[in-house]
């Protein structure tokens, strides 16, 4: 009995630190992966703004109405949007769908024979629906994202009942630039701020910092001093990264290269990712890279349902005889 005893508990034992090794592993997973992977199946809105009003805006090739709108049921990644009216300019960029945040647009659209050079700013902070003022001009609330002219601006927050932050930006032709300033600490921190300009190879992949993906590439980010990780992710799914450091009242520079990435390290996907990102390029335009299996994670769970079958058949050999000798 007392053998019996012993190896049902070391049984259930390693079970146990299997099913701990898994949960680890799938956290650190999603973890590194983070919204392109853990957030995929989220629905957001998107509030889009144009001047001049009356724009037929375009998500894809799908017209979706005229400006201003409310696009609701959109799913998280990125969409072409293109704004159209007669006798303007026609404009067209990526724009990155946020999970549980209503991203605000405000676009201007040139025109025709206006030559005015403009890139977008995405402006987020820690403390939703902050005012934000670009050069003192209040232009929305956060999460927005602006177009706007080239060269040096001033990005200001403010939220009742805390302190306002504001800091200086860049803005290039062609770049995205990205900046979240955190209100409800910049009293306490004086928040220093340094600067990250992003390329990939190739071009125009979905930029992720952290957990969050934030637009195409190139991008240049503006972030408080501190460490990061920053993603280049493909539409097929495969991806390069890399740590990063912040420097305050620093510029540095990254180019990520998805060839010299190793091919263990990439996220290979399915066939039903496949499918669903051609469903969605089909209806919405670009979707940005929606993996949903990672192999890693699947290997894993092979490992996961090994052990809990094994622990039912031990529990189901062992626990009669038991009985039995009890009876006896």
């Amino acid at each position: 009995m007392k053998k019996i005893d012993l190896i049902f508990v070391s049984i259930l034992a390693i079970g146990f630190v299997l099913i701990s090794l898994f949960l680890i592993n799938y956290q650190t997973n999603n973890k590194i992966l983070g919204l392109a992977f853990t957030d995929l199946n989220q629905e957001t809105s998107v509030y889009i703004n144009v001047n001049p009003g009356g724009s037929n805006v375009y998500i894809g090739d799908v017209l979706k109405g005229t400006s201003p709108i409310t696009i609701d049921h959109l799913k998280t990644g990125t969409y072409k949007l293109t704004l159209k009216k007669e006798g303007y300019q026609e404009i067209s960029f990526y724009f990155a769908a946020l999970p549980e945040k209503i991203l605000k647009l405000f676009i201007k659209t040139p025109l025709n024979n206006e030559q005015l050079k403009q890139s977008l700013v995405l402006i987020d902070t820690d403390l939703p629906d902050s005012k934000i003022y670009l050069d003192g001009a209040l232009i929305g609330t956060s999460p927005s994202l602006v177009s706007t002219t080239l060269g040096d601006h001033q990005v200001m927050v403010s939220k009742k009942g805390y302190y306002s932050a504001s800091q200086k930006i860049e803005v290039q032709e062609s770049v995205t630039t990205y900046i979240k300033i955190e209100i409800e600490t910049s009293e306490k921190s004086k928040q220093e701020f340094g600067s990250y300009f992003i390329t990939t190879e190739p071009s125009n992949l979905d930029v992720a910092l952290n957990e969050l993906i934030l637009g195409k590439s190139p991008m240049l980010i503006f972030a408080k001093a501190d460490s990061y990780r920053v993603y280049a992710i493909n539409s097929d799914m495969s991806m390069a990264d890399s740590a990063i450091n912040i420097a305050a009242n620093k510029r540095a520079e990254l180019n990520l290269d998805l060839s010299l990435a190793k091919s263990e390290d990439m996220i290979q996907p399915t066939s039903e990712d496949l499918e669903k990102n051609q469903l969605c390029a089909d209806q919405n335009g670009d979707c940005g890279a929606t993996p949903s299996n990672p192999s890693k994670i699947n290997k894993t769970g092979s490992i996961l349902i090994t052990a809990i079958i094994i622990i039912i058949l031990v529990a189901i050999a062992f626990i009669p005889k038991k009985k039995r000798s009890h009876k006896a």
